[in-house]
């Protein structure tokens, strides 16, 4: 995977590979801003908290990203509504209002320095056959509450104020730091290969070693099971 322009503009705490058995309260499996995000809001809890990578934190989706923090994500709330309904669409708009403040938030109580810049994102297209879903969504998000422009630099352009960009490795290793304050615990180059539920616990194989934890969060893109392995 070539090495993004975040990945070369940020300095990679680097963590061992999981060399022997251990037992944790709560484990994610997945070292990119879901998980380490996941592991600031639960740090506070007094449980054992560890964190497994197969690769290196940040490394995949979260090292390649557009790095946009905004309520324009594609055709997402037509999406939502076609699939589900209006309810579920505005409950998702919400969620992602609510991210965007509180991504912010954490930012300034942590003096994150992570360029966080505020701008305007669009979506747009010069492709006549394309206005009418642009405007589905422009629609939606009127509905929602917000106020959509056009440029007019395009044939149809729907945009937003007050939408951000960050570095998003600077503000996820910054996290980092936080947790291991903490003792949140990171282990890097130790994929998951199998995990069984039993009756009051997980049992995870870690490339030849096993985890034994209470709690269990997969925050990797692509989860590699769809169901754990029971008995």
């Amino acid at each position: 995977m070539n090495e993004s322009y975040w990945q070369k503009t940020s300095q990679h705490p680097c963590f061992k590979q999981l060399n022997k058995d251990i037992k944790t309260d709560i484990l994610i499996i997945g070292g990119g801003l879901s998980g380490i995000s996941c592991a600031y809001q639960l740090k506070e809890t007094g449980k054992q908290i560890t964190i497994v990578e197969k690769n290196l934190l940040g490394s995949h989706t979260s090292g390649h990203t557009t790095a946009k923090i905004t309520l324009l994500q594609d055709l997402i709330y037509q999406k939502l509504v076609k699939h589900y309904n209006i309810e579920t669409a505005y409950l998702y708009y919400q969620s992602q209002k609510e991210a965007m403040k509180g991504i912010k938030d954490l930012i300034e109580k942590e003096k994150i320095d992570c360029c966080l810049k505020e701008c305007t994102m669009s979506l747009y297209t010069d492709d006549l056959k394309n206005v009418g879903m642009l405007e589905k969504e422009q629609h939606y998000l009127h509905l929602f509450g917000e106020t959509v422009f056009d440029n007019q630099k395009h044939l149809k352009t729907i945009s937003l104020h007050h939408q951000y960009i960050f570095h998003p490795l600077k503000y996820l290793y910054h996290l980092v730091e936080c947790c291991q304050k903490k003792n949140v615990q990171f282990y890097e180059h130790s994929r998951v290969d199998k995990i069984i539920k039993r009756k009051n616990d997980f049992l995870v194989y870690v490339q030849g070693h096993r985890i034994i934890c209470q709690d269990l969060i997969h925050a990797s893109r692509y989860p590699f099971i769809k169901k754990v392995s029971t008995f």
